[in-house]
Protein backbone atom coordinates (compact mmCIF):
# COMPACT_ATOMS: atom_id res chain seq x y z
CA UNK A 1 0.00 0.00 0.00
CA UNK A 2 1.49 3.63 -0.96
CA UNK A 3 1.91 5.93 1.92
CA UNK A 4 -1.26 8.04 0.14
CA UNK A 5 -3.52 5.10 0.54
CA UNK A 6 -2.58 4.50 3.75
CA UNK A 7 -3.20 7.26 5.42
CA UNK A 8 -6.49 7.49 3.79
CA UNK A 9 -6.98 4.17 5.46
CA UNK A 10 -6.09 5.57 8.60
CA UNK A 11 -8.46 8.26 7.75
CA UNK A 12 -11.53 6.04 7.33
CA UNK A 13 -10.22 4.20 10.48
CA UNK A 14 -11.06 7.62 12.48
CA UNK A 15 -14.43 6.72 11.58
CA UNK A 16 -14.26 3.76 13.76
CA UNK A 17 -13.08 5.33 16.49
CA UNK A 18 -15.51 8.11 16.12
CA UNK A 19 -18.76 5.97 16.39
CA UNK A 20 -17.22 3.53 18.61
CA UNK A 21 -18.99 4.75 21.57
CA UNK A 22 -22.13 4.39 19.93
CA UNK A 23 -21.68 0.50 19.07
CA UNK A 24 -21.26 0.75 15.46
CA UNK A 25 -18.76 -0.73 12.85
CA UNK A 26 -17.88 -0.49 9.83
CA UNK A 27 -18.39 -3.42 6.90
CA UNK A 28 -18.89 -5.85 9.70
CA UNK A 29 -15.88 -5.65 11.64
CA UNK A 30 -16.78 -4.93 15.58
CA UNK A 31 -15.13 -2.12 17.17
CA UNK A 32 -13.63 -2.70 20.62
CA UNK A 33 -10.84 -0.99 21.99
CA UNK A 34 -8.48 -2.87 18.82
CA UNK A 35 -8.84 0.27 17.09
CA UNK A 36 -5.80 -0.53 14.72
CA UNK A 37 -7.20 -3.64 13.87
CA UNK A 38 -10.61 -2.15 12.68
CA UNK A 39 -8.89 0.34 10.37
CA UNK A 40 -6.63 -2.13 8.89
CA UNK A 41 -9.61 -3.94 7.75
CA UNK A 42 -10.99 -0.28 6.37
CA UNK A 43 -7.25 0.26 4.93
CA UNK A 44 -7.65 -2.88 3.09
CA UNK A 45 -11.20 -2.19 1.29
CA UNK A 46 -10.27 0.97 0.41
CA UNK A 47 -7.08 -0.33 -1.42
CA UNK A 48 -9.02 -3.28 -3.52
CA UNK A 49 -12.08 -0.86 -3.76
CA UNK A 50 -9.12 1.78 -6.15
CA UNK A 51 -8.37 -1.53 -8.07
CA UNK A 52 -5.42 0.10 -8.93
CA UNK A 53 -1.77 -1.79 -8.90
CA UNK A 54 0.27 -0.30 -6.50
CA UNK A 55 4.67 0.20 -6.56
CA UNK A 56 6.54 -2.49 -5.13
CA UNK A 57 7.31 -0.91 -1.41
CA UNK A 58 10.19 0.62 -0.79
CA UNK A 59 13.00 -0.39 1.65
CA UNK A 60 12.96 0.14 5.14
CA UNK A 61 10.16 -0.78 7.77
CA UNK A 62 6.27 -0.25 6.78
CA UNK A 63 3.88 1.38 8.93
CA UNK A 64 2.70 -0.59 11.54
CA UNK A 65 -1.03 -1.23 12.71
CA UNK A 66 0.34 -0.37 16.56
CA UNK A 67 1.67 3.04 14.57
CA UNK A 68 -1.58 3.81 12.99
CA UNK A 69 -3.03 2.73 16.48
CA UNK A 70 -1.20 6.13 17.89
CA UNK A 71 -2.46 8.21 15.41
CA UNK A 72 -6.16 7.45 15.79
CA UNK A 73 -5.32 8.24 19.49
CA UNK A 74 -3.94 11.47 19.22
CA UNK A 75 -6.67 13.71 17.74
CA UNK A 76 -4.62 16.84 17.23
CA UNK A 77 -2.37 15.14 15.09
CA UNK A 78 -3.99 13.21 13.20
CA UNK A 79 -6.51 15.91 12.20
CA UNK A 80 -2.78 17.57 11.05
CA UNK A 81 -2.77 15.06 8.67
CA UNK A 82 -6.66 14.54 7.90
CA UNK A 83 -6.34 18.27 6.72
CA UNK A 84 -3.71 17.50 5.03
CA UNK A 85 -5.02 15.31 2.36
CA UNK A 86 -5.94 16.00 -1.13
CA UNK A 87 -9.44 14.22 -0.66
CA UNK A 88 -12.49 15.75 0.76
CA UNK A 89 -13.94 14.20 3.75
CA UNK A 90 -17.17 13.65 5.27
CA UNK A 91 -19.01 11.76 7.88
CA UNK A 92 -23.10 11.50 8.13
CA UNK A 93 -24.81 9.48 10.80
CA UNK A 94 -28.35 8.01 10.45
CA UNK A 95 -29.87 10.98 10.47
CA UNK A 96 -28.03 12.70 7.77
CA UNK A 97 -26.22 15.19 10.15
CA UNK A 98 -23.24 15.82 9.20
CA UNK A 99 -20.46 15.34 11.70
CA UNK A 100 -16.93 16.04 9.96
CA UNK A 101 -15.66 17.64 7.54
CA UNK A 102 -12.44 18.11 6.54
CA UNK A 103 -10.35 21.23 5.08
CA UNK A 104 -9.98 19.64 1.51
CA UNK A 105 -13.74 19.31 1.80
CA UNK A 106 -14.20 22.89 2.71
CA UNK A 107 -11.55 23.57 -0.25
CA UNK A 108 -13.36 21.63 -3.07
CA UNK A 109 -17.35 23.16 -1.68
CA UNK A 110 -16.37 26.40 -0.64
CA UNK A 111 -18.21 25.90 2.41
CA UNK A 112 -16.41 25.69 6.49
CA UNK A 113 -16.44 23.47 8.91
CA UNK A 114 -18.81 25.27 10.91
CA UNK A 115 -21.16 25.89 8.26
CA UNK A 116 -21.63 22.36 7.36
CA UNK A 117 -21.22 20.40 10.91
CA UNK A 118 -24.38 19.54 12.18
CA UNK A 119 -26.45 20.52 9.24
CA UNK A 120 -28.52 17.58 7.14
CA UNK A 121 -26.35 16.50 3.73
CA UNK A 122 -29.71 17.08 2.00
CA UNK A 123 -30.14 20.49 3.03
CA UNK A 124 -30.46 22.85 0.20
CA UNK A 125 -26.23 23.55 -0.10
CA UNK A 126 -24.14 20.80 -1.20
CA UNK A 127 -27.20 19.16 -3.40
CA UNK A 128 -25.88 15.89 -5.30
CA UNK A 129 -26.72 15.51 -9.12
CA UNK A 130 -26.38 12.80 -10.77
CA UNK A 131 -24.50 13.12 -14.35
CA UNK A 132 -27.87 13.95 -16.17
CA UNK A 133 -28.26 17.03 -13.49
CA UNK A 134 -31.19 14.96 -11.50
CA UNK A 135 -31.03 15.34 -7.87
CA UNK A 136 -29.65 12.37 -6.31
CA UNK A 137 -30.56 13.06 -2.42
CA UNK A 138 -34.32 13.38 -2.61
CA UNK A 139 -34.69 9.95 -4.61
CA UNK A 140 -31.92 7.85 -3.68
CA UNK A 141 -29.11 9.15 -1.24
CA UNK A 142 -26.03 7.18 -2.66
CA UNK A 143 -24.15 7.47 0.82
CA UNK A 144 -26.47 5.93 3.52
CA UNK A 145 -28.49 3.36 0.37
CA UNK A 146 -24.75 1.51 0.22
CA UNK A 147 -25.15 -1.55 1.01
CA UNK A 148 -22.54 -2.61 3.35
CA UNK A 149 -22.45 -6.26 2.04
CA UNK A 150 -21.33 -5.00 -1.45
CA UNK A 151 -17.65 -3.70 -2.28
CA UNK A 152 -17.29 0.18 -1.68
CA UNK A 153 -18.60 2.09 -4.50
CA UNK A 154 -17.58 5.11 -6.40
CA UNK A 155 -20.15 7.44 -7.90
CA UNK A 156 -20.03 10.21 -10.05
CA UNK A 157 -21.47 13.23 -8.50
CA UNK A 158 -21.84 16.70 -8.96
CA UNK A 159 -22.14 19.05 -6.19
CA UNK A 160 -23.19 22.28 -5.79
CA UNK A 161 -20.15 25.06 -4.38
CA UNK A 162 -21.34 27.46 -2.01
CA UNK A 163 -20.76 30.64 -4.76
CA UNK A 164 -23.66 28.36 -6.92
CA UNK A 165 -21.99 26.79 -9.79
CA UNK A 166 -21.21 22.82 -10.09
CA UNK A 167 -18.42 21.03 -9.66
CA UNK A 168 -17.71 17.13 -11.03
CA UNK A 169 -16.80 15.28 -7.81
CA UNK A 170 -15.88 11.24 -7.76
CA UNK A 171 -17.39 9.92 -4.25
CA UNK A 172 -16.55 6.67 -2.52
CA UNK A 173 -19.19 5.77 -0.22
CA UNK A 174 -18.21 3.65 3.17
CA UNK A 175 -21.25 2.66 4.98
CA UNK A 176 -21.25 2.39 9.03
CA UNK A 177 -23.41 -0.32 10.45
CA UNK A 178 -24.14 -1.82 13.77
CA UNK A 179 -23.68 -5.17 14.84
CA UNK A 180 -27.20 -6.03 13.33
CA UNK A 181 -25.69 -4.75 10.07
CA UNK A 182 -27.98 -2.13 10.00
CA UNK A 183 -26.58 1.51 8.17
CA UNK A 184 -25.79 4.00 11.05
CA UNK A 185 -24.34 6.31 8.88
CA UNK A 186 -21.56 6.30 6.33
CA UNK A 187 -18.08 7.82 5.38
CA UNK A 188 -17.53 10.15 1.80
CA UNK A 189 -14.45 10.66 0.42
CA UNK A 190 -14.34 13.58 -2.11
CA UNK A 191 -11.66 13.41 -5.23
CA UNK A 192 -12.40 16.47 -7.45
CA UNK A 193 -12.50 15.43 -11.54
CA UNK A 194 -11.31 16.82 -13.34
CA UNK A 195 -8.43 17.37 -10.75
CA UNK A 196 -7.79 21.24 -9.14
CA UNK A 197 -4.29 20.80 -10.43
CA UNK A 198 -5.01 19.90 -13.94
CA UNK A 199 -8.12 23.08 -13.71
CA UNK A 200 -5.25 25.20 -12.99
CA UNK A 201 -2.90 24.48 -15.12
CA UNK A 202 -5.11 25.17 -18.02
CA UNK A 203 -5.49 28.26 -16.57
CA UNK A 204 -2.04 28.92 -16.01
CA UNK A 205 -1.65 28.15 -20.12
CA UNK A 206 -4.50 30.39 -21.32
CA UNK A 207 -3.01 33.61 -19.14
CA UNK A 208 1.03 32.65 -20.11
CA UNK A 209 -0.31 32.92 -23.77
CA UNK A 210 -2.34 35.88 -23.66
CA UNK A 211 -5.89 33.55 -24.62
CA UNK A 212 -7.68 33.88 -21.92
CA UNK A 213 -11.32 35.85 -21.42
CA UNK A 214 -10.64 38.06 -19.17
CA UNK A 215 -14.26 38.04 -16.90
CA UNK A 216 -14.44 34.05 -16.64
CA UNK A 217 -11.01 33.39 -17.02
CA UNK A 218 -11.90 30.81 -19.73
CA UNK A 219 -10.38 30.29 -23.18
CA UNK A 220 -11.32 33.17 -25.13
CA UNK A 221 -12.63 33.88 -28.86
CA UNK A 222 -8.95 33.86 -30.17
CA UNK A 223 -8.10 30.39 -28.52
CA UNK A 224 -11.44 28.94 -29.41
CA UNK A 225 -10.84 29.38 -33.48
CA UNK A 226 -7.69 28.24 -32.99
CA UNK A 227 -8.48 25.21 -31.49
CA UNK A 228 -11.18 24.84 -33.72
CA UNK A 229 -8.95 25.33 -36.91
CA UNK A 230 -6.76 22.64 -34.96
CA UNK A 231 -9.43 20.25 -34.90
CA UNK A 232 -10.31 20.45 -38.51
CA UNK A 233 -7.13 19.39 -40.03
CA UNK A 234 -7.20 16.53 -37.88
CA UNK A 235 -10.89 15.30 -39.23
CA UNK A 236 -9.15 16.14 -42.49
CA UNK A 237 -6.15 14.55 -41.97
CA UNK A 238 -6.80 10.70 -39.76
CA UNK A 239 -10.54 11.65 -39.44
CA UNK A 240 -11.45 12.03 -35.92
CA UNK A 241 -14.40 13.62 -34.54
CA UNK A 242 -14.84 16.02 -32.93
CA UNK A 243 -18.49 18.61 -32.33
CA UNK A 244 -19.00 21.95 -30.61
CA UNK A 245 -21.93 22.30 -28.03
CA UNK A 246 -22.28 26.18 -27.97
CA UNK A 247 -24.74 27.56 -25.15
CA UNK A 248 -26.56 31.74 -24.30
CA UNK A 249 -27.29 32.12 -20.73
CA UNK A 250 -30.90 32.79 -20.69
CA UNK A 251 -32.38 36.62 -19.70
CA UNK A 252 -28.74 37.60 -18.68
CA UNK A 253 -29.82 41.03 -20.13
CA UNK A 254 -32.36 41.04 -17.64
CA UNK A 255 -30.56 40.62 -14.57
CA UNK A 256 -27.94 43.39 -15.77
CA UNK A 257 -31.00 46.10 -16.39
CA UNK A 258 -32.08 44.75 -12.58
CA UNK A 259 -28.52 44.22 -10.86
CA UNK A 260 -25.87 45.65 -13.04
CA UNK A 261 -23.52 44.24 -15.00
CA UNK A 262 -21.42 43.63 -11.75
CA UNK A 263 -24.07 41.21 -11.22
CA UNK A 264 -23.86 40.17 -14.68
CA UNK A 265 -20.15 39.56 -14.89
CA UNK A 266 -20.70 36.78 -11.89
CA UNK A 267 -23.20 34.95 -13.87
CA UNK A 268 -20.79 34.65 -16.54
CA UNK A 269 -18.34 33.34 -14.07
CA UNK A 270 -20.71 30.69 -12.16
CA UNK A 271 -21.32 29.49 -15.63
CA UNK A 272 -18.05 29.10 -17.09
CA UNK A 273 -16.82 27.85 -13.62
CA UNK A 274 -19.65 25.03 -13.94
CA UNK A 275 -18.11 24.42 -17.55
CA UNK A 276 -14.46 24.36 -16.30
CA UNK A 277 -14.60 21.73 -13.89
CA UNK A 278 -17.89 19.92 -15.10
CA UNK A 279 -15.86 19.34 -18.57
CA UNK A 280 -13.85 16.34 -19.41
CA UNK A 281 -10.14 16.49 -19.75
CA UNK A 282 -10.16 16.50 -23.23
CA UNK A 283 -12.86 19.13 -23.50
CA UNK A 284 -12.09 22.95 -24.49
CA UNK A 285 -14.39 25.46 -22.48
CA UNK A 286 -14.56 28.81 -23.77
CA UNK A 287 -16.23 32.20 -24.31
CA UNK A 288 -17.07 32.83 -27.27
CA UNK A 289 -18.50 36.41 -26.73
CA UNK A 290 -21.23 38.37 -24.87
CA UNK A 291 -23.41 35.56 -23.11
CA UNK A 292 -22.57 33.09 -25.37
CA UNK A 293 -20.08 30.14 -24.83
CA UNK A 294 -18.57 27.01 -26.61
CA UNK A 295 -17.26 23.76 -25.75
CA UNK A 296 -15.10 21.83 -28.25
CA UNK A 297 -15.43 18.13 -27.51
CA UNK A 298 -13.47 15.07 -29.17
CA UNK A 299 -14.06 11.41 -29.65
CA UNK A 300 -17.48 11.48 -29.53
CA UNK A 301 -20.52 10.64 -32.11
CA UNK A 302 -23.63 12.67 -33.17
CA UNK A 303 -25.53 11.20 -30.00
CA UNK A 304 -22.54 11.36 -27.84
CA UNK A 305 -22.76 14.93 -28.84
CA UNK A 306 -25.97 15.42 -27.86
CA UNK A 307 -25.90 13.60 -24.73
CA UNK A 308 -22.57 16.07 -23.66
CA UNK A 309 -24.94 18.85 -24.66
CA UNK A 310 -28.35 17.65 -22.75
CA UNK A 311 -25.56 17.23 -19.84
CA UNK A 312 -24.23 21.00 -19.87
CA UNK A 313 -27.39 22.13 -19.62
CA UNK A 314 -29.00 20.38 -17.20
CA UNK A 315 -25.83 20.74 -14.77
CA UNK A 316 -25.89 24.86 -15.55
CA UNK A 317 -29.66 25.27 -15.05
CA UNK A 318 -28.84 23.71 -11.60
CA UNK A 319 -26.29 26.95 -10.66
CA UNK A 320 -27.68 29.65 -8.61
CA UNK A 321 -26.05 32.52 -7.48
CA UNK A 322 -27.22 34.11 -4.64
CA UNK A 323 -27.37 37.78 -4.39
CA UNK A 324 -28.57 40.21 -1.27
CA UNK A 325 -31.81 38.85 -0.25
CA UNK A 326 -32.51 37.18 -4.10
CA UNK A 327 -31.13 33.80 -5.19
CA UNK A 328 -30.63 33.95 -9.01
CA UNK A 329 -31.59 31.15 -10.48
CA UNK A 330 -29.29 30.46 -13.93
CA UNK A 331 -30.89 28.90 -17.36
CA UNK A 332 -29.25 28.39 -20.46
CA UNK A 333 -29.90 27.27 -24.28
CA UNK A 334 -28.01 24.94 -26.06
CA UNK A 335 -26.88 24.00 -29.39
CA UNK A 336 -24.28 21.28 -30.56
CA UNK A 337 -22.87 20.22 -34.15
CA UNK A 338 -20.33 17.38 -35.76
CA UNK A 339 -17.53 18.99 -37.67
CA UNK A 340 -18.02 17.78 -41.32
CA UNK A 341 -15.43 17.31 -44.04
CA UNK A 342 -15.51 20.72 -45.93
CA UNK A 343 -16.07 23.17 -43.14
CA UNK A 344 -14.38 25.87 -41.94
CA UNK A 345 -13.42 27.62 -38.89
CA UNK A 346 -16.34 30.49 -39.28
CA UNK A 347 -18.96 27.87 -41.01
CA UNK A 348 -18.78 25.16 -38.07
CA UNK A 349 -19.14 28.03 -35.25
CA UNK A 350 -21.55 29.96 -36.60
CA UNK A 351 -23.74 26.45 -37.28
CA UNK A 352 -23.23 26.24 -33.59
CA UNK A 353 -24.66 28.77 -32.33
CA UNK A 354 -27.19 28.66 -34.89
CA UNK A 355 -28.69 25.61 -33.10
CA UNK A 356 -29.01 27.69 -30.17
CA UNK A 357 -31.37 29.83 -31.79
CA UNK A 358 -33.27 26.78 -33.50
CA UNK A 359 -33.65 25.71 -29.94
CA UNK A 360 -35.11 28.41 -28.36
CA UNK A 361 -37.75 29.10 -31.33
CA UNK A 362 -38.84 25.67 -30.84
CA UNK A 363 -38.77 26.27 -26.75
CA UNK A 364 -41.51 28.48 -25.05
CA UNK A 365 -40.40 31.83 -23.66
CA UNK A 366 -38.59 32.28 -21.03
CA UNK A 367 -38.20 35.18 -18.11
CA UNK A 368 -35.49 37.52 -18.17
CA UNK A 369 -33.71 35.75 -15.37
CA UNK A 370 -35.42 33.68 -12.85
CA UNK A 371 -35.43 35.40 -9.20
CA UNK A 372 -36.47 33.57 -5.96
CA UNK A 373 -36.22 35.91 -2.94
CA UNK A 374 -34.37 33.75 -0.08
CA UNK A 375 -36.29 35.12 2.94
Amino acid sequence: MNLRLFIIAALVGLAVSFVAAHGINILGASVNPAIPAAAGVIGAAVVAARRRTTPAPKRGRPPARNDLGALLRNPHEFSRVADNLAEGILLVDREHRITYWNRSAEELTGYSWSEMVGTDCRDALLIHADVEGADTCGRSCPLVATDPQEEIRDVEVYLRHKDGHRIAITARMLPLTDDDGRIRGGVEILSDQPPRLLTALRVRELERTARMDPVTRLANREHIEEEVAARLAELERYRQPFGIVALDIDGLEGINERYGHTVGDEVLRAVARTLLLGSRASDVPGRLDGDTFVVIAINLDEDGLALLADRIRALVDESELPWAKDLIRINVSTGATMARLGDTRDSLVSRAVKAIAEEVAEAAPVPDGSIEPTD
